[in-house]
């Protein structure tokens, strides 16, 4: 842990406690950086009152940034939150993998989300242009950004081909819990009826399965920043 940022949790407009999350940015540079930077509102943005809005049996996930726009473009998210999209993240979890120190999202793990691996492939469209036809591709969702995160209070495996681990929790692991105990929309996708849907492409399946496990309070993050930093190496340095 090279430093510490806050998280002030609050559920239907009452406090519920403050999570400190202790961020790897010697052995993971570009995610932990990243996800400080907005924490402590370096980039002229923050973490302040975005919402969780999806609770599993392990985990609990932020929405991040998905809507910050200035001007109704992408490029604001780019400006402000350290990047247009989760490239260099996803670049840095192949190398960390390649050399075998990337962490895993065990329990109190705190990860940025940098690949969406549900996405299906873009479909090709065909449309006229300057008096041509011609072959595009549309994406089905936008791919994630870097901003979205999850906080494991139990060991949540399947995120590790998707999730960069950023930090852990190293205060406040009752808060995080006590986020999960929340009640949540029933996961309904092992349905028949759904998944015939989902299957056929019927968008309202679709528009269902955003909602699945989402919370029925709403819980943001009142207010975050950097609590305080300190290194090993000071130690080192005093010693010689």
């Amino acid at each position: 842990v090279t430093r510490k940022v806050f998280l002030d949790i609050s559920i239907d407009g009452e406090p519920a406690g403050r999570v400190v999350v202790g961020l790897y940015e010697d052995d993971v540079p570009v995610g932990a950086r990243r996800f400080g930077e907005i924490a402590a509102g370096q980039k002229g943005v923050s973490y302040r009152k975005r919402d969780f809005y999806k609770i599993t049996g392990n985990y609990i996930q932020n929405g991040g940034l998905r809507t910050f726009s200035l001007s109704g473009r992408a490029k604001d998210t780019a400006q402000f939150a350290g990047g247009l999209d989760a490239k260099a993240l996803a670049s840095e979890m192949k190398t960390l993998d390649e050399t075998g120190k990337r962490p895993k999202n065990v329990k109190g793990a705190v990860s940025i989300v940098a690949i969406d691996a549900t996405k299906p492939p873009a479909k090709p469209k065909l449309i006229a242009r300057d008096g041509k036809f011609e072959v595009v591709y549309e994406e089905s969702r936008p791919d994630p950004n870097g901003t979205e995160f999850c906080i494991a209070f139990e060991d949540a495996p399947e995120l590790d081909p998707t999730n960069s681990v950023v930090g852990r929790v190293v205060e406040g692991l009752d808060v995080v819990r006590k986020i999960a105990s929340t009640r949540v929309v029933k996961d309904n996708t092992s349905n028949l009826y759904f998944r015939t849907a989902k299957l056929i492409g019927d968008t309202r399946a679709v528009v269902a399965e955003r909602g699945f496990n989402r919370p029925y309070a709403k819980i943001v993050i009142s207010q975050c920043g950097i609590l305080g930093t300190y290194s090993c190496k000071v130690l080192s340095f005093l010693s010689i």
